[in-house]
């Protein structure tokens, strides 16, 4: 009885398999056939560009904080005012040409202020100018007394051998005292001219400024005048309008004292990257890379590594943890129209000359395995077989094998029986 009840169980079990649909077949696995080619070794970075020489332009302060100008969100916001014109974006500028115009409070307001601040800081320039003269005056009278001092304890040296042991030696003190005293002060001499001649030349300068901008206001009217004190490129701020980002242009407000433009020496533009501490014993001052920009993939930039950080810095990776950077800089061999600071770029920056390689494959065939040995998958017979390779040059693209595969066998360019990622 229960022989049959098995037999029936099995044969059941069988008829059901038999009627399964058949397992599908292994992916294919995308092939490549390895073979001769040349090989450059670079090394990526990501970066920005960034202007080293230029001037960030601020929308004017007026006294009393606010603006008389009306703009979208509506008439007369404090410490807002009214742009009225604004050079274009990317305009070549002048040094000295009229790049904004502002609507602004009645200008002899400004002028008072302006005025105001002058006289202060002529005032705050002639009391310092007899406090310094007042500390250099004491100076040079302790100077005067420490050396007056130092000729006595000299004079008294002469005594010493008709002196007890301890009036000698309090005498010997003594003149070691003086000595040191006024050795000290004449130390100190040339720096205190050299402090003195700072702070001065500071409230020297502060007084030039109050003066340049006196200048300004009188030569602006009902509208603030803003000129470019150097020649170069246009970079026009951006500003909220509506929920969004926008660039700002004629007709917006803008907060007093806020940058609203840029003027960029295009000649100073460098890329600032930042490469991984592993690789940045790689990088040498010098090396030739090329810039590639997120904005304008049909442009590409010849540069020269300038720059290669000294001390890492560590910089937070989502779902990595912190890893350590270390910054490059990079120059640029050429222009275009088109730069400004701030765009995304790609550098490849070249570790080796190229040179041609007997045996290469692409990067995406290259597997690694736990213990950091590189394997590939090699076609055999018509099966994916792993084979362990020794890499030689390589760079973002393709990777030398110089052991392990030879030319005219075909690799696999993911994972064999895997759908690609």
């Amino acid at each position: 009885m229960l022989l049959g009840v098995a037999v029936a169980a099995a044969f059941i079990s069988w008829n059901r398999r038999s009627r399964l649909p058949a397992p599908a077949p292994a992916v294919a696995a995308a092939e490549y056939r390895a073979g001769p080619g040349v090989i450059g070794a670079t090394l990526r970075l990501t970066g920005v560009t960034s202007a080293r020489n230029y001037v960030a332009l601020r929308a004017p302060e007026w006294s009393g904080g606010g603006g008389t100008g009306e703009a979208e969100a509506g008439r007369g916001i404090p410490g807002r005012i009214v742009l009225r014109s604004v050079v274009a974006p990317g305009a070549d500028v002048r040094e000295g040409q009229v790049v904004a115009e502002f609507d602004g409070p009645p200008a002899e307001s400004s002028l008072d202020a302006a005025r105001l601040r002058v006289s202060e800081q002529e005032a705050v320039l002639k009391t310092e100018r007899a406090d310094l003269d007042s500390a250099r005056r004491a100076r040079e009278e302790q100077l005067d007394s420490a050396q007056a001092a130092l000729e006595k304890a000299r004079a008294d040296m002469r005594k010493v051998p008709v002196l007890s042991a301890v009036d000698a030696e309090e005498t010997r003190l003594a003149f070691d005292e003086a000595q040191a005293r006024y050795e000290q002060l004449m130390r100190e001499r040339p720096l205190l001219k050299a402090s003195q001649a700072a702070q001065m030349r500071h409230g020297e300068l502060d007084l030039a400024v109050a003066k340049l901008d006196l200048k300004r206001a009188e030569e602006s009217s009902s509208a603030a005048v803003v000129r470019s004190p150097i020649r170069g490129v246009a970079v026009v701020g951006q500003t909220w309008k509506d929920g969004q980002a926008g660039q700002i242009r004629a007709g917006d407000s803008v907060q007093q004292g806020e940058v609203f433009l840029r003027i960029i020496d295009p000649s100073s533009i460098v890329v600032a990257a930042a490469v991984n501490q592993v690789d940045a014993p790689r990088l040498k001052a010098g090396a030739a890379a090329r810039i590639r920009f997120d904005a304008y993939p049909d442009l590409t930039l010849a540069a020269t590594v300038e720059v290669v950080g000294a001390i890492a810095e560590p910089v937070s990776t989502a779902g990595v943890g912190p890893v350590r950077q270390v910054p490059v800089v990079l120059r640029l061999n050429g222009g275009d129209s088109r730069l400004i600071p701030d765009l995304s770029v790609s550098a490849d920056v070249e570790l080796e000359a190229a040179a041609r390689c007997d045996t290469v494959v692409p990067i995406g065939a290259l597997q690694r395995d736990a213990d950091g040995h590189s394997f590939v998958y090699v076609d055999s017979e018509g099966k994916w077989v792993r084979r362990n390779v020794k890499i030689g040059r390589k760079n973002y693209l393709q990777a030398e094998v110089s052991g392990g595969l030879r030319a005219g066998e075909m690799v696999a360019l993911e994972l064999p029986g895997q759908e690609a990622p």
